[in-house]
């Protein structure tokens, strides 16, 4: 038998419009991309040539959660057994089915504190690899590509970004009670402390509540 918050989901293969629309805004106060600071037109449009980074087509900026979809899910029964049907009696487990009946799933892949403004290619890149610091980096790599060591399954975090990459880690990990590896926790607790809070995680933070009622309290109490 379904635990009794299943019978309240609504299915959610896709974030709401309306949740869209409030991500935009979001990200219109502070029009640049999360890693590499690239400007995002009025369009939603990130143009390369801008930064001098790569000659292609503008592209379209997307949500990238921070905490992967499948990070967020795995502790959850829809997650880890067959808990949904198809009409061909086909019983599935995994992300789709947590979208289709489990509410606190939908609650943490919507909560706009996980979502940073990305290009697809950064996305991809950032998948469910654990935030790491790797060795042996150039500088002059900057953010444009993220490092992996795929055999640890490992992504190296450029300095600029660690402070905010572990606050939200942090606050989706408290909030919603998500199991952490000890070390992931103490590089993320120990990134919280020695980078400062910046002024687009403050301004973020405080739409964000106005947005959706909830704030980082990582980043300051409102």
């Amino acid at each position: 038998m379904l635990p009794t918050y299943y019978a309240q989901a609504s299915p959610a293969s896709a974030a709401p419009p309306a949740l869209t629309k409030l991500f935009q805004h979001i990200t219109q106060s502070q029009p640049h991309t999360f890693f590499c600071h690239l400007p995002i037109s009025a369009q939603g449009k990130v143009n390369f040539q801008s930064c001098g980074y790569c000659p292609i087509e503008p592209v379209s900026v997307i949500a990238l959660r921070i905490v992967p979809n499948a990070i967020l899910a795995k502790n959850l029964p829809c997650y880890q057994h067959k808990l949904c049907s198809k009409p061909n009696r086909y019983f599935y487990q995994g992300i789709s089915c947590c979208q289709k009946i489990d509410i606190l799933y939908q609650r943490m892949a919507q909560d706009l504190h996980n979502w940073v403004p990305e290009i697809r290619h950064i996305k991809q890149l950032w998948g469910t690899h654990i935030p790491s610091v790797l060795p042996n980096i150039p500088a002059s790599l900057g953010c444009h590509e993220l490092t992996l060591d795929k055999k640890k399954h490992l992504i190296h975090v450029p300095e600029a970004q660690r402070g905010a990459v572990a606050r939200i880690y942090l606050y989706m990990a408290d909030t919603y009670q998500l199991k952490l590896e000890q070390e992931l926790r103490n590089t993320l607790e120990s990134w919280h402390e020695l980078y400062a809070i910046t002024a687009w995680e403050k301004t973020r933070n405080r739409l964000i509540y106005q947005a959706q009622g909830t704030y980082n309290y990582r980043i300051e109490r409102l």
